[in-house]
């Protein structure tokens, strides 16, 4: 198996985290959850070490690039779905919102 799992890069707030107390909880606790994952799988018996991790489990962030007047420019790409595909037999596709309707994937 493979997980992909893409993150914004900031949580959706004005400013920047850093300035934004919500933010700095929701980049704290989304940091703890990546911890927890992480080292559920490597306390799997068939996982060797952080690069055989790796073959199984990624988190990115996307993001934009252009030129502008010869000035280089980026921006957060803002992820807000969910997309679940199984052994290319079964698909989920969903918002990102944490309630039984989004995640149930019978709709």
């Amino acid at each position: 198996f493979r997980v992909f799992i893409s993150l914004p890069q900031w949580p959706a707030f004005e400013g920047m985290p850093f300035d934004n107390p919500q933010a700095k909880i929701v980049l704290k606790y989304q940091h703890k959850t990546m911890d927890s994952i992480i080292n559920r799988l490597k306390a799997h018996p068939r996982i060797r070490d952080d690069d055989h991790l790796a073959r199984y489990i990624g988190f990115y962030s996307l993001r934009t690039a252009e030129m502008i007047a010869a000035h280089p420019r980026s921006e957060q790409v803002y992820v807000h779905a969910k997309l679940m595909i199984i052994d290319d037999t079964k698909v989920i596709i969903g918002s990102a919102n944490l309630n039984q309707r989004s995640l149930r994937g019978d709709r």
